[in-house]
């Protein structure tokens, strides 16, 4: 039994088993599915993986918005082989045959492979499956990655295994997973790596949810290690996230897989979108270029599901969360988790932030945030502040004075100066005073604008930037926020303009490309609607804008999933049309569903892999009906060809009605046949056993007619039995003829059944020619002859032939008969010279012809089995079983090879 192991998701490491027969439905509701998937991005009835048609097994959506992929290849219908990875959302499942798969798992554990002895099966990865080995020579335990056997053959996907293995080897750090030694043995290649007790941080999560917060904290400090490593040796993991990170037994986090990290001057190279959904970073969603700046990005998605055991964006497909890190702001932290420290949360936040310059430039700064905050957790948990520290702050508190306590430096202040031994100067008081109140306003202003933060959103520093200006009129800062802000709002208002602008171009493109796309659309040429729609004017100029973007994807996803109804409806349709027999319909169906994604050139990235799988589909789908109209016309030809053979050969069919002389009935069964028959050469085949029966039943008819007339000429008969000669004075149908004999001086007469003349002498001696003919009547007088007298032959010879194998019996049946068919041949080819003789008729010309060539072949099947025969009178059995079956194969269509046989060799040429 096959059954599908669960390689990823909350249900890791658990089996599906597919039945035997029938199948097996995945999905999310437990009410419906046969299978439960923990799975966000599962509809309740995702797909079912079960027999397929041909044999084998395969898998087919059940109309899910999110697909169903094979080997990353999103399919509606897929056949499906061992080894094959069906991936729904986030979750993977590889197909396996369990008595293969036990197999390969009594060979592997306790075996040995490059020096390190396999202890159990961890599970598989990308490219390969994860075992605990011990390493032999160093007494260690360690994680062994086996290159898949089905990937071996392709050296292209080796070297990118021993690419990964060089590559992280050459990586050391105390928060990076270490790897140890490479190798190939046995035609297997694999490295081994550090064993990491703990497992993944996103298994602790799905087991337990969010993390307390101090071992949280941990976690991030030594992940922020292991990134700062990373930039220094400029080098962008673009995958960061729990997974990942993976804890030993002494509790450390390490990052994994940093080897498959390529160099910031790589990076930018590729094209394409790496990382998980969940914790992609915006740029990567936009197949931009990355930098270090990308990691801490999904540093922080990480750090936020650590924390509070949710993502920060969510979503039922990965196009909404995708959607979401483009444009959405992330919710507090928190909100969901209110012991997480505000710095904490701002660290967080900050490391969210869409814009690349607006996040931590380095790891470090990271560090430096987080470790105070750990740093003073862990000295709570010891039992509170030190001693030392609080007679520290207390002397601090005294040396700077009661008076800093109330010191507000954004009061206004009032100051009185009083000069010793002299009268106050109202005038030059009142001055001091205004320059006093102006200096102090000037420095109320100034720490008032210090204040607004440069981080606050434009409109809002407009508006702080205005109140300031407001409240502090005619000071320098006042008007230097004065006309900041009416700069700030200029600034704003130009780009609201120019956004306005903006969309109103966009909405122009979006609009021109459904256009653009309509026609194609309702035609139902998908590839070129996709096409159209992303050559359309003004596409070009937004394709960096998520909000565009996020719209021109609905308009794709609409070609997409139009494009996935039709392709379900035309396999419907075909699938229908097979089964009704309409095998050239099904194949059109299929090849207008082909033309329908051809060509590829201009459709997006983002359809061509699901497009390229509809033309594949089609194309599968065209083969199969082939395959199926090839079948159905086996199965017809062996059908007809056994009723063909059942109607005119069978002892209680065709032949008994020949020997009683009955052809009108024979003909009838023959031309009921002609007309149920399926195949056009078996129609044909039996159409020309009718004309010639109708033939024989004419030749018959006249020499009725003659005998009832008494014109028959001669008008003599030897009596079979007798041996006496008679005058034919009547004729019966259905009781033979009446011949007048002289006995003894006295007339008499006497009945002679049509079945006395058995043999095909006899037959010779009724039926040779009497009197004259047409040409017409000589070869209906030959078709007579013929079928009779050959079914006459098989019948004096087929208990003989049954016999073979017995002692004697078949020389028995030779001795009997040295020259099959003599007689008959003879009394047909003098038919056919009267007809030819009668004069040039075209048609009378090509009908004997046909008869002569039917002659011909009788007779050279016939000697065929005489020369068997004469072999099996001489005793030589070896040569008359070869002879034998040289007549089988020489004598094809052949009506004594007919009678003769079972009629399991086809008697025409059934590709005509």
């Amino acid at each position: 039994m096959s059954f599908l192991l669960v390689e990823s998701g909350p249900r890791k490491g658990s089996r599906i088993e597919i039945p035997t027969e029938g199948s097996v439905t995945l999905g999310s509701d437990p009410a419906r599915a046969g299978a439960l998937l923990d799975e966000p991005l599962a509809a309740p009835v995702h797909c079912v993986v079960g027999n397929a048609k041909g044999g084998g097994l395969g898998v087919k959506d059940l109309g899910t918005e999110n697909g169903t992929y094979v080997n990353n290849r999103r399919v509606v219908a897929s056949k499906l082989v061992p080894g094959d990875k069906v991936q729904i959302g986030g979750t993977i499942l590889t197909l396996f045959d369990s008595a293969p798969a036990a197999k390969e798992a009594d060979a592997f554990v306790g075996a040995e492979l490059g020096g390190y002895r396999i202890l159990e099966h961890l599970g598989r990865g990308g490219m390969g499956t994860v075992y605990r080995a011990l390493q032999v020579s160093l007494d260690r335990v360690v994680a062994l990655k086996v290159l898949s056997r089905d990937r071996t053959s392709d050296p292209a996907f080796v070297e990118r295994f021993l690419r990964e293995a060089r590559a992280a080897a050459a990586l050391s750090h105390p928060n990076l997973v270490a790897v140890y030694d490479a190798g190939s043995e046995r035609g297997l290649s694999f490295y081994s790596m550090e064993f990491m007790e703990g497992g993944t941080v996103e298994d602790r999560i799905l087991q337990a949810g969010k993390i307390p917060l101090l071992e949280g904290l941990r976690i991030l400090r030594d992940a922020a290690r292991a990134l700062l490593f990373a930039e220094e040796k400029r080098i962008v993991h673009r995958d960061v996230k729990p997974g990942n990170l993976m804890v030993d037994a002494h509790g450390i986090t390490k990052l994994a897989d940093l080897g498959l990290a390529a160099e910031m001057e790589e990076v930018d190279r590729r094209e394409g979108i790496f990382g998980t959904p969940h914790f992609i970073s915006p740029e990567q969603a936009r197949g931009e270029g990355v930098d270090a700046r990308s990691d801490l990005y999904s540093f922080g998605a990480s750090a936020y599901r650590i924390l509070t055991g949710q993502t920060p964006f969510s979503g039922k497909t990965t196009r909404e969360i995708l959607r979401a890190q483009l444009k959405d702001e992330p919710p507090s932290p928190r909100a969901t988790e209110p012991s997480i420290p505000p710095e904490v949360e701002g660290v967080v936040l900050r490391c969210l932030r869409k814009a690349p310059a607006e996040r931590f430039a380095t790891a470090r700064e990271i560090l430096e945030a987080l470790e105070p905050v750990i740093d003073r957790l862990e000295g709570k948990r010891a039992g509170g502040l030190s001693p030392l520290w609080l007679v520290a702050a207390g002397l601090l508190v005294a040396g700077a004075g009661l008076g800093l306590l109330y010191w507000k430096p954004w009061e206004k202040r009032t100051v009185v100066v009083t000069v010793p031994g002299a009268a106050p100067s109202t005038t030059a008081a009142g001055e001091e005073v205004d320059r006093l109140r102006r200096e102090g306003a000037e420095k109320d202003a100034r720490l008032a604008y210090l204040e607004i933060s440069s981080d606050l959103p434009e409109a809002s520093r407009a508006g702080a930037l205005e109140a300031l200006a407001t409240r502090f009129s005619g000071t320098e800062y006042g008007e230097r926020a004065k006309r900041e802000g009416r700069a700030i709002r200029e600034t704003l208002a130009a780009r609201a303009a120019a956004a306005e602008e903006r969309s109103r171009r966009a909405e122009t493109a979006l609009a021109d490309a459904r256009s653009a796309a309509a026609a194609a659309l309702r035609a139902e040429r998908f590839a070129e609607a996709a096409a159209r729609a992303a050559n359309a004017p003004g596409i070009g100029e937004f394709s960096s804008d998520p909000s565009f973007t996020g719209r021109f994807d609905e308009l794709l996803g609409e070609i997409e999933r139009a494009a996935s109804e039709h392709v379900a409806q035309a396999q419907a349709q075909a699938d229908a049309k097979v089964k009704a027999g309409d095998f050239e319909g099904a194949g059109a169906a299929f090849d207008a569903l082909r033309a329908a994604f051809d060509p590829l050139e201009g459709v997006p990235p983002s359809l061509r892999s699901s497009f390229e799988g509809h033309a594949r589909l089609a194309a599968d789908g065209r083969k199969e009906v082939e395959a199926s109209r090839a079948r159905a016309r086996r199965e017809a030809l062996a059908s007809d060809r056994a009723t063909a053979h059942r109607v005119l050969f069978a002892p209680d069919a065709v032949p008994s009605r020949l020997l009683a002389f009955r052809f009108a009935p024979a003909r009838e069964a023959v031309e009921k046949a002609r007309d149920e028959a399926a195949t056009a050469p078996y129609r044909r085949y039996l159409e020309e056993a009718a004309l010639d029966l109708a033939a024989a039943d004419r030749a018959f008819a006249l020499f009725l007619s003659r005998a009832q007339a008494g014109s028959l000429k001669p008008d003599t008969l030897l009596d079979p039995v007798s041996g006496k000669a008679g005058r034919i004075v009547g004729v019966d149908p259905a009781s033979g003829i009446t011949v007048e004999v002289l006995v003894r001086g006295q007339t008499a007469r006497s009945v002679l059944r049509w079945d006395r003349f058995d043999r095909p002498e006899r037959l010779a001696e009724l039926f040779f020619p009497r009197g004259e003919l047409s040409p017409a009547e000589a070869l209906d007088g030959a078709s007579l002859v013929l079928l009779v007298g050959i079914a006459l032959e098989a019948k004096a010879l087929l208990p003989g032939l049954l016999g073979i194998r017995s002692d004697g019996g078949g020389a028995r049946a030779a001795e009997a008969a040295p020259a099959v068919g003599e007689n008959v041949f003879r009394l047909a080819r003098d038919w056919l010279d009267r007809a030819e003789k009668a004069g040039p008729d075209p048609e009378v010309s090509a009908r004997a012809a046909a008869l002569r060539a039917k002659v011909e072949r009788e007779e050279q099947a016939a000697r065929a089995l005489n020369a068997a025969l004469a072999a099996l009178t001489a005793r030589r059995h070896d040569e008359a079983a070869s002879r034998l079956e040289e007549f089988r194969a020489s004598a094809r269509g052949s009506l004594l090879l007919g009678h003769l046989t079972d009629g399991s060799a086809p008697p025409v040429d059934e590709e005509r």
